[in-house]
């Protein structure tokens, strides 16, 4: 085959990939309802423009980057499959930038392969499925770091001023890609003789995407920076999380998690990226294999060592699995080498291999869209059950103040009933010098709590494991202690209970 018909069906095949990608992510979008953060990003995205950059200067978990390209999305409309297919168009932009980011690692077999190792990529389908910025995370992960390896093998201007673009874009959309930077960082130190003719250009590529980024940073650090970000939820880590993230990074956050015949998949990914990763080596491809390694591990492991429950004033724990998001192409590019490197050697072997990790990620998405153990926090059930059964002239609904969202999403008019938010159960004389305010009286006091993970991890809980957190709440105690208990019901991640309140 000729030049021009090689390339007409490498573009095909890509293509192929591409629309693949689409069909996984668009299927079931609107099949459920938001959770808190989905209708955080709608609340603030929809906000005037001075209000959006308050907002998010006050909430200091990420910049304002997806929240400005929602505000001018979210004007086509609101419903959960509309607000979602944002984060859908940049999900399936991310398949052909690492076919391209392949091509420049190596050739483009190897960017055929890591784009359809993304395309089925249970963890990648799940985050372009929210409403949320982890899909722009990994697409302009990709796009820095295509331009870097460029930038470095050629030098060229037109590379700089992509990487400096895209570096900035990637600070705006998230904190965590200063890890990037800083893996980028690293390489360029160790390797510095072999890159030292275009290091000046890289280093201003990286000045101007500084420059970019400067006004916001410094706003935010004026505003208190870290301090105050609203990221309590996440516990301090152990050494069972690493593991737990690979598991999460190869079948996604599926309750798969709990059948340990499945971790055979984190565990083949892994000896296949090191041996990718070692191959290369022995190639022309070894300095870019090495960047791979650094782009991949430096990130996980400084975040895991500085989220350790340490005695140290103002330190808190980062550790999310979606937040090394940005760091799952460069794993998939290892483990794509990893199979060509198989495949040479031994090609039935690999084929088995192939195979069984194939089966084992489609099985992981069939449990994603249709395991009822994996199904989100289910509030439209839960708001149309209240809207039925609680009386809006006299019942008392109680929640935590992170609920109202959601509630008032799907049901407006819920807002407008008596809400007694109780933070804790060290403050009890705050309910009830509230509930005694109430005339008339109430006859039935309503609980709603979300019952859903609050690991790093998000692992989907049992219905047992949710009912039993629910029975822990601190609020239920507090009404358990004040109020008969007339009825008890779970949905999926969200508990409800209701009182009849004694006269």
């Amino acid at each position: 085959m000729n030049r021009m018909g090689v390339a007409w069906c490498e573009l095909g095949l890509i293509v192929a990939i591409t629309l693949l990608a689409f069909a996984l992510r668009v299927y079931r979008l609107g099949a459920t309802g938001f959770y808190y953060d989905e209708v955080f990003s709608l609340a603030i995205g929809t906000l005037p423009l001075p209000d959006l950059l308050i907002e998010v200067l006050d909430d200091r978990n990420t910049p304002p980057g997806y929240f400005l390209l929602g505000h001018i999305w979210y004007g086509i409309g609101r419903a959960e499959f509309v607000v979602r297919y944002l984060s859908i168009i940049l999900g399936v932009l991310a398949v052909p930038a690492i076919y391209r980011l392949g091509k420049v690692v190596a050739d483009a077999r190897l960017g055929l392969l890591v784009a359809a190792l993304l395309a089925i990529s249970p963890f990648h389908i799940a985050h372009s499925q929210i409403a949320r910025m982890y899909s722009m995370v990994t697409l302009f992960a990709i796009g820095a770091n295509y331009f870097f390896l460029r930038l470095l093998a050629q030098g060229r201007a037109r590379d700089a001023l992509g990487y400096a673009m895209l570096t900035a874009c990637g600070l705006y959309t998230h904190y965590f890609h200063a890890w990037i930077i800083l893996a980028q960082m690293v390489f360029v130190v160790l390797a510095r003789a072999k890159f030292h003719a275009v290091l000046t250009r890289w280093l201003v590529a990286l000045i101007g995407a500084g420059a970019l980024f400067a006004p916001w940073f410094l706003v935010f650090l004026a505003a208190g920076g870290t301090t105050q970000a609203r990221i309590a939820w996440i516990p301090p880590v152990n050494l069972t999380d690493l593991p737990l993230t690979l598991f999460a990074m190869s079948l996604g956050v599926t309750s798969l998690v709990n059948h340990p015949i499945f971790f055979f998949v984190p565990g083949a990914f892994v000896a296949l990226a090191l041996g990718g990763w070692m191959f290369a080596r022995q190639t022309a491809a070894r300095a870019r294999a090495d960047f791979l390694g650094i782009w991949f591990l430096l990130p996980v492991i400084l975040v895991f060592l500085i989220s350790f429950d340490l005695p140290i004033a103002n330190k808190r724990s980062v550790y999310a699995d979606r937040y090394f998001i940005g760091e799952l192409p460069a794993l998939l590019l290892l483990i794509a080498l990893g199979i060509r490197a198989l495949w040479q050697r031994r090609p039935r072997v690999t084929a088995v291999v192939a195979l069984a990790l194939l089966a084992a990620m489609l099985f992981a998405l069939q449990v994603h869209f249709h395991d009822p153990a994996d199904a989100p926090i289910d509030w439209p059930r839960s708001v149309a059950y209240l809207r039925a059964q609680a009386d809006p002239a006299r019942d008392v609904l109680t929640i935590y103040a992170g609920v109202i969202l959601e509630l008032a999403y799907y049901e407006p008019g819920i807002t407008r009933r008596v809400v007694v938010e109780l933070p804790s159960a060290q403050s009890p004389s705050a309910f009830d010098q509230q509930f005694a305010q109430f005339d008339p009286a109430p006859t039935h006091v309503w609980l709603v709590v979300p019952t859903g993970s609050s690991t790093g991890h998000g692992f989907p809980l049992s219905q047992d494991e949710q009912r039993a957190m629910a029975f822990a709440d601190p609020l239920k105690r507090a009404l358990d202690q004040r109020f008969t208990v007339e009825e008890e019901k779970l949905f999926s991640n969200v508990f409800i209970a209701k009182y009849r309140v004694v006269k």
